[in-house]
């Protein structure tokens, strides 16, 4: 091979390699989606947005064929009805992608209008408007009262003067703008078929269950639908309903909060009671969800379509959740009954007395709650540093304890401690003499001195004076 054949050849490598370059390059810009999108910093290589939105020709087929049973006026199958909560879930996703794509790159313009629309259709709205003269908001307030809220429009000027009045001034190229335009008009166009796809849906779903959506609304009853039919519903356990669905409710829903956040939590009867009482309102309505599937069911084998069941279970249901919404009823004050006049019952006998006697107050706890008048107390201090009065402690003649104040032990107690009494160590002197003392007061117990008429004819004679 010459010198010119060899760069011939190195030339039309380098094109096949730049060729492949480009193809590559769309290739990769082909494949990209919204997520990753948001993580670009730089659009200007981007010509057309609506071709990273991989879900729009499935929503423009899935369209067509809705058109297309419509003027047929067939009944929709169960597929059908699974696919179609499907692509709604799909589009659920999309859209939020969308949403946050718009948010990261016009946030240099404005940063605090995410937070004050927190709806993504109203914000997508706004930004179409506004582009990048926020000062428009101010200017034709008009343009704005057909979707938003006059607080909301109100919170919005205030943020736009703020913003005109400070050093903040970022303005994008009229290229980011055009991609941000056409992102809001996609996000707004995704919604207005995802209003398409829901209504029909919900027609489809109320003609096949009209007690289970008449209970809880025709999106909730078509997701349940699409996932089991209405014959696998009825076969279902009413503790499975909560979590049907828990992983792809809503593409807006939080992290904190309620588990188990299915197709159910966010129907309309749930969603009407506050935070705390959800958990409950979904365990009630998913057990009368079951009943009013299978009341279909039924109805459906003999081609009878009612819905008063349903309507008449959710009125019920509503009533009953108001109630337990509702602040507990004021308890009026009840006065004190009139006292009755009657003798207080007098308790006796050897039981009682004794137990009386086990809690008499000793000696020693008399003679401390005694004060000599006039004299100062003598106190001493515990483990805690409390200061403890000693009363009339030590300062009273010596009497002798009364039998019943001494320690009392049970004669199989006393007997258990006479067999450890062999030993005379330290420790059995001290239960030693607690038995001599026990012995002691028994015996004194028992004796009993007697008082004949031979003593006492004897005493008289001994007695001066006595005849």
């Amino acid at each position: 091979m010459g010198l010119a054949d060899s760069l011939l050849a190195g030339y039309s490598s380098e094109e096949e390699g730049q060729e492949s370059g480009v193809e590559l390059q769309d290739a990769d810009d082909q494949q990209l989606s919204f997520q990753q999108l948001i993580s670009v910093p730089d659009l200007s290589h981007i010509t057309d947005i609506r071709k990273y939105s991989h879900i729009l020709p499935r929503v423009n087929e899935f369209k067509e064929k809705l058109r297309y049973y419509e003027k047929q006026d067939s009944k929709t199958e169960d597929s059908l009805l699974q696919n179609s909560n499907d692509l709604l879930d799909d589009m659920n996703e999309e859209i939020g992608k969308i949403y946050s794509f718009i948010t990261v790159h016009y946030k240099p313009v404005w940063p605090e209008l995410d937070d004050l629309l927190r709806n993504p259709y109203n914000y997508a709205r706004t930004v179409r408007i506004i582009l990048g003269n926020p000062s428009k908001l101010i200017d034709a307030p008009e343009l704005f009262e057909q979707y938003l809220r006059k607080d909301e429009i109100l919170g919005l000027t205030v943020s736009a003067s703020v913003l005109r009045q400070s050093s903040h001034s970022h303005h994008l190229d009229q290229h980011h703008l055009k991609l941000i335009s056409d992102a809001c008009d996609l996000l707004l166009e995704l919604e207005a078929a995802r209003t398409e796809i829901k209504n029909h849906v919900s027609r489809r779903a109320k003609s096949i269950a009209p007690n289970v959506t008449a209970l809880v609304g025709p999106t909730v009853a078509a997701q349940f639908l699409s996932v089991y039919g209405l014959e696998g519903l009825c076969k279902v356990p009413s503790c499975n309903i909560p979590s049907m669905g828990a992983n792809r409710s809503s593409f807006m829903k939080g992290t904190a909060g309620t588990r188990n956040k299915g197709y159910l939590y966010y129907c309309d009867l749930v969603q009407s009671v506050s935070e705390d009482l959800r958990v409950k309102a979904v365990r009630m309505v998913a057990g009368k969800l079951i009943l009013a599937a299978r009341v279909d069911y039924s109805n459906a084998r003999k081609s009878v379509s009612d819905d008063s069941f349903g309507l008449r279970t959710r009125e019920q249901l509503s009533e009953h959740l108001d109630k337990l919404a509702s602040p507990p009823d004021a308890q009026p004050i009840k006065p004190l009954p009139r006292p009755v006049d009657q003798k207080s019952k007098k308790r006796a006998g050897r039981r009682f007395r004794k137990q009386k006697e086990k809690m008499e107050m000793s000696e020693l706890e008399k003679a401390q709650n005694r004060m000599a008048f006039g004299e100062q107390e003598e106190t001493k201090y515990d483990a805690f540093g409390e200061e403890i009065g000693m009363g009339m402690i030590g300062k009273l003649s010596a009497r002798a304890i009364v039998g019943k104040a001494r320690p009392q032990l049970s004669k199989a107690a006393a007997s258990k401690l006479e067999k450890f009494s062999g030993n005379k160590s330290v420790a059995t002197s001290k239960v030693a003499q607690l038995l001599d003392d026990e012995k002691i007061a028994r015996k004194r117990q028992l004796e009993l001195p007697e008082d004949t008429g031979h003593d006492r004819t004897k005493l008289q004679k001994t007695l001066p004076g006595a005849t």
